[in-house]
């Protein structure tokens, strides 16, 4: 288990646990409501970003950055057209476990972090559109503040066993009490006194779960309704870390916590307090990788997958991939991939629709908008490998991206992927599809073949056959 990184967090609720020196991490995440809200869409979703480093023995230092840019969740009833909503966060934390007595550690984090609190006028990129906000009674000039915001926290951990470690964590956030400006101000959260406490269980190396519970004090509240009421509650996460090696791990909860920094994690969804998901990927490239399999060409050249159905064979670790496609049509794509991992890997895939096209759905032309970029970022995780002796490989990929447009509708992208080497020469894929945008979720099955066969040099190095019908997707692939 030494070769896994700690726990940093139950899910934001700090414990004393730090970076071992010149080791590097970087997590991403997301959390959103189950249900699309006022704001339609994929919801209320508010993205982070961390990069933590150990500065030395006991000092860790980190920098993140987190954003939430849609519409409110629930309708605010005294405004007469919703407001529209925007977060920014940046910042950084510097913790030091300064003591240990026996199992028990105990440590300090401090925070500072730029906290832009943005309400009416509209987020849509060229628009002009106004909606009131939060603040005051104005609907056509939005408030908009960058607040210098922090936090104290002073997290004490004990290891009661090699499987279980608790921990408590007294502290303060600093966030202000109103914003407004010359049309007038409204209430805010204010600075709240907090005790956490959490526990974590690691009944196998790869595999931790976590629970954590943050109890307000005030003066300040956490929280508010659509009546514009604030409140104080508490604020609960529950779930799951599943390292597929020591450098890379995934972690899934849910949680009613909606602030994703040190000094705004006390904080519950604006304008409702429910039950939220959220995800994360946790990179740690200073640990050791899964062992790497040797692959022959032929093999290597399997992993680019077919025209629309994917394969689970991964690039190698510290190699990347470009790939770029057109048609007669005009129609542009191009995808780059990087290997994290033997067991995970990251693709930005970037294209364009020829403006004056005519998509074949009402929902592709709402999410590949003609005329218009879309941009989507993924990540491959792999599970189980039948190179490394299990039965099958399985793998699940992740994306989301945007139209790069006036509105910027974004859509999930979920992909299970499959492949079974049958024999030398024949491999197998089973790939379900869905993709989930709040307003429809179109799904479908691929199924491909792969024969690997040793042709002549001369030959094309790979030839794909396609047929499609109703989501059903099935090719042969003579590869060389």
């Amino acid at each position: 288990m030494a070769d896994y990184p700690p726990l940093l967090r139950l899910g934001m609720l700090p414990t004393s646990n730090v970076l071992e020196s010149n080791d590097f991490q970087l997590s991403i995440g997301q959390v959103s409501p189950f249900s699309t809200g006022e704001g339609g869409g994929t919801g209320l979703q508010n993205y982070w970003g961390f990069i933590e480093l150990g500065l030395a023995e006991n000092l860790q230092l980190s920098a993140f950055y987190t954003q939430t840019d849609d519409p409110l969740y629930s309708a605010i009833r005294s405004r007469q057209n919703q407001p529209e909503n925007r977060w920014d966060s940046a910042g950084a934390a510097l913790r030091w476990k300064f003591g240990e007595s026996g199992p028990v550690s105990f440590g300090l984090e401090g925070a500072l972090e730029s906290f832009i609190v943005k309400s009416g006028g509209s987020n849509s990129v060229g628009s002009s559109a106004t909606s009131c906000n939060i603040f005051n009674s104005n609907c056509t000039t939005p408030v908009e503040t960058n607040n210098l915001v922090g936090s104290i926290s002073a997290p004490i951990s004990w290891q009661a066993s090699k499987r279980w470690q608790f921990s408590f964590t007294p502290g303060v956030s600093f966030l202000p009490a109103s914003q407004g400006n010359a049309h007038g101000s409204g209430q805010f959260y204010g600075t709240n006194l907090f005790l956490g406490a959490g526990a974590s269980y690691r009944p196998i190396s790869r595999v931790q779960f976590f629970a954590s519970a943050l109890l307000p004090l005030g003066p300040g509240n956490n929280s508010f309704t659509s009546d514009l009421s604030f409140s104080k509650v508490p604020v609960f996460t529950g779930g799951m870390r599943y390292s597929l090696n020591p450098r890379i791990a995934l972690e899934g909860s849910l949680t009613n916590g909606y602030g994703a920094t040190p000094s705004t994690a006390i904080l519950a969804l604006p304008s409702s307090n429910q039950i939220l998901y959220a995800g994360r990927l946790i990179y740690t490239p200073t640990r050791p990788d899964a062992p790497q399999v040797q692959r022959t060409g032929a093999e290597e050249r399997l992993s680019f997958g077919g025209l629309s159905v994917s394969s689970a064979s991964l690039i190698a670790a510290g190699t990347s991939r470009l790939r770029a496609s057109f048609d007669s049509s005009g129609n542009l794509s191009s995808r780059y991939d990087v290997g994290f991992s033997d067991e995970f890997s990251f693709d930005l895939e970037v294209g364009q629709l020829k403006a004056g096209s005519t998509p074949s759905s009402s929902f592709a032309a709402t999410y590949m908008t003609p005329g218009n970029a879309t941009v989507r970022g993924a990540g491959t995780a792999l599970f189980f490998s039948q190179p490394r002796g299990d039965a099958i490989s399985t793998g699940l990929r992740m994306s989301y991206g945007r139209v790069l447009g006036i509105t910027e509708p974004g859509y999930q992208f979920v992909e299970w992927i499959n492949t079974y080497q049958a024999s030398k020469t024949l491999r197998l894929n089973l790939n379900p599809k869905l993709a989930w945008s709040g307003t429809q979720t179109p799904y479908g099955v691929g199924l491909s073949a792969g024969l690997i066969q040793s042709v002549s040099q001369a030959l094309l190095p790979l030839l794909s056959a396609w047929v499609e019908v109703g989501g059903i997707a099935s090719s042969l692939c003579l590869t060389a």
